[in-house]
């Protein structure tokens, strides 16, 4: 078994290298809530953890969520705004005879005993193999997620709660709870609702090149690639209303811009083309579908340049850019989450 760190470094190298714009969850509607996003610590600890904050960002709070020494990535805040599931490489099971591979888990979207971990956190899964990009859906029932367990990375679903794999011994997480959802040779990835809860929008290379694509949300029929360009078009996000989607794409030249679609894939819109000098990627619309928050930075690694970005939109034009993070930290990975309760304890 690969080490946590070979684990971590392979994983989010695969994801870099497959996404040139990176995953987003679904933008439920809604009040605005908080906003959950990665920040690597720098430059006081270069680790990655999972922090909350509000659409205000820099000089309000910032709340920690994790603080284990392994990677902590992609939060997915749930339709009702109480929970965030994510992906780990912490070490889990049996103390004995530990093990450390991507798994999911999920947790509250606060830290009331002040112990710097989201409270009520669990596992959901237990396989050897990579699980990541986890996203809910509308009901909160189900997860769909990326996974390699069968040799391929594919899309798959799950129930919310299929297990609570943090006892020990930790009991069975069985594959006849987890469905597969995508069967084909190209990586499927980032998957997303629609805010009906009827179809998943996702990323795949199945035609030779990066693309966005849709299908019946159980996996049924033919998917239908709806960006049908040369670029790179990656990770889509529904708006609250279903009618768009927004996504990363080269298409132009050079950096990667948030584009907008319609959700049948017509009236492609370049929304951030020169908001910045950097790489746009991880769009994610507001709850009240006014913003959209992405993370930009050079490259395609989280680097001291990484920052959280706000960007009104109306129709197809934006508007004010609000930097939420600006500090010199590596900041990405962001998801906006429905209206709960204030954040409460700082850690």
């Amino acid at each position: 078994m690969k080490t946590g760190a070979t684990v971590a470094a392979s994983v989010v190298g695969i994801v870099m290298l497959l996404v040139l714009g990176q995953p987003a969850e679904a933008g439920f509607p809604g009040a605005n809530g908080l906003i959950a996003y990665v920040s690597d610590g720098k430059p006081a600890t270069v680790n990655d953890d999972i922090y909350v904050t509000s659409e205000n960002g820099t000089g309000d709070l910032h709340l920690r969520l994790t603080s284990d020494p392994a990677l902590d990535q992609q939060p997915a805040v749930s339709p009702k705004g109480k929970e965030i599931v994510f992906f780990s490489a912490r070490l889990h099971g049996d103390p004995s005879s530990p093990e450390r591979d991507n798994e999911l888990y999920v947790m509250d979207a606060t830290d009331d005993d002040g112990d710097g971990q989201g409270d009520n956190l669990r596992r959901l899964t237990d396989n050897a193999a990579s699980d990541f990009s986890p996203t809910w859906s509308p009901d909160g029932k189900r997860i769909a997620f990326v996974s390699n367990r069968d040799g391929n990375f594919e899309i798959y679903v799950m129930d919310a709660d299929v297990c609570d794999a943090s006892a020990l011994p930790a009991p069975d997480c069985p594959d006849a709870e987890v469905t597969r959802l995508t069967d084909h040779p190209a990586a499927d990835q980032f998957p997303v609702f629609s805010p009906d809860g009827t179809i998943i929008a996702f990323q795949s290379a199945r035609n030779g090149n990066q693309e966005i694509y849709v299908m019946n949300a159980d996996g049924t029929g033919t998917p239908t690639n709806l960006s049908s360009n040369p670029a790179l078009d990656s990770v889509p996000d529904f708006s609250p209303d279903g009618t768009k989607l927004t996504f990363g794409s080269t298409r132009d030249g050079g950096d990667v811009d948030v584009w907008t679609m319609n959700a049948d894939g017509s009236n492609p819109a370049n929304l951030t083309p020169t908001l910045t000098t950097t790489n746009d990627r991880w769009s994610v619309w507001s709850p009240a579908g006014d913003k959209i928050v992405f993370w930009s930075g050079l490259g395609n690694g989280l680097g001291t340049d990484a920052e959280i970005y706000t960007v009104t939109v109306t129709g197809e034009a934006f508007g004010a850019l609000v930097n939420l993070t600006d500090n010199q930290a590596g900041d990405a990975f962001p998801d906006w989450g429905p209206a709960r309760r204030p954040l409460g304890r700082v850690a």
